[in-house]
Formats: structure tokens, sequence, C-alpha cells
């Protein structure tokens, strides 16, 4: 949708002036993101902080079970995931491999990320579908 593209580009006047003029900020796209996906994607911490006050779907996942907090992760953006956990996203929310966010984080090495989700009580022993835990 224009939303996406708008959030993911950081075009966030664009993304407002969208909302205000009814877009769907819960629309999936094909794969399941939703414009909040988008704008973690886009490393675009204004237009999380849009989306979320406009009421997105914080846990919403896509077809491989990947929350917007997931995909923060993944991409190392430390800002966006604190923002999220203080929006009150499932930091335990497992995708469709049983991958947590402390997992990937834990995986690639992002200290700062799980120093934040351990502040949050994430649970290091969880398992993957594979038998994988963050430790």
């Amino acid at each position: 949708t224009a939303l996406m593209v708008a959030c993911q580009a950081g075009h966030d006047a664009v993304a407002e002036q969208l909302i205000h003029r009814n877009a769907n900020i819960q629309a999936h796209a094909t794969g399941g993101s939703t414009a909040l996906h988008l704008a973690v994607r886009g490393g675009n911490l204004n237009a999380c902080q849009l989306l979320l006050s406009f009421g997105a779907q914080i846990d919403a996942a896509d077809q491989e079970g990947v929350t917007p907090i997931m995909e923060a992760t993944k991409r190392d953006l430390p800002e966006i995931v604190e923002l999220l956990l203080g929006a009150n996203a499932d930091a335990a929310a497992a995708d469709n491999r049983g991958w947590t966010p402390l997992m990937e984080a834990a995986d690639a090495g992002h200290s700062d990320i799980l120093a934040l989700l351990l502040r949050k009580n994430a649970k290091v022993n969880v398992k993957s579908t594979s038998g994988y835990t963050a430790l």
C-alpha cells in the first residue's frame, strides 16, 4: 500500500497524511508484512512511533511468524527495539522456526539488544524447533 511504501522510505509526513485519510494501518502485504514491519525494515523510528500512536498491531506476525520486534532485532535497531518494548511488544514471540528475538540477538552478536531484552526478562532457555537456545 502507499502507507507501507511511505513508512519504509521515510516519508513520515506522507504517512501521517495517509493515516488521516483513513489508510488501513493493519493491512498486510503479500508475505504478511504490515506497515509497522516495513517501517522497521526501513529503520524509520518516526514512522514506527506514528503507527503505534494510531494503534498499529505491535505483535502482528508475517507468514514466517516474524513480528516487528523480531525484525528490529535482526536488523540491529536497538532504538526501535526499545520503542517496541516500551509499547509492550511480546519479547518472547517466536517465529515459525521457534526463534525468539533473544535468540536472534545472541546469534548475531547484537549486545545492545540482548541487554534490552534481558531487562524485559526474556527467557534464555527457550528452545527453537531445532533445539537451539539463546545460550
